[in-house]
């Protein structure tokens, strides 16, 4: 089955340009996203083309199946990836996480920094992606839990 969809769907990585037609397709893919980690609420437009123009991501690339955009993909400097497709193109999700892996290499290990491997962010709400990523054969690694608000000591 892989085999055949492979043959059918051609996968391309765009790198983000920070131009004007790239920052409103990324705002509109924001906007439909699902499950997000990094926001809580969505930004406002401008907030957003300034992110864009100033982003932090070692590797930032649209992903086109077909010629049609599908999503997009941003890779730390701490080899840490999130990778965001359209909700009706989950099925494409393995082909895309095994294109990055043949394309992109983890930045050499430093201890207590980063790890030498590619760590795959997820929302935990995200059933279907920690599925096909341990399907694929990667192993969870780590739970994150984060404080919204300052929190009082219970003493």
């Amino acid at each position: 089955m892989k085999n055949s969809v492979d043959q059918c769907v051609q996968i391309i990585f765009q790198r983000v340009k920070e131009n004007d037609s790239q920052i409103k397709l990324l705002f509109e893919m924001l906007k439909r996203r699902q499950n997000g980690i990094s926001h809580i609420t969505m930004p406002s437009y401008e907030v957003h083309k300034k992110f864009v123009l100033n982003h932090p991501y070692r590797i930032w690339c649209i992903v086109l199946a077909n010629e049609m955009v599908v999503g997009n993909f941003y890779i730390l400097k701490s080899n840490t990836v999130a990778l965001h497709l359209d909700f009706n193109k989950m099925n494409l999700f393995p082909f895309v996480v095994e294109k990055i892996l043949k394309n992109y290499r983890p930045l050499k290990e430093i201890k207590s920094v980063r790890a030498n491997r590619f760590d795959f962010n997820i929302s935990p709400k995200n059933h279907a992606q920690r599925k096909v990523l341990e399907e694929m054969g990667a192993k969870l690694s780590q739970l994150t839990f984060s404080f919204c608000n300052n929190i009082t000591s219970q003493s």
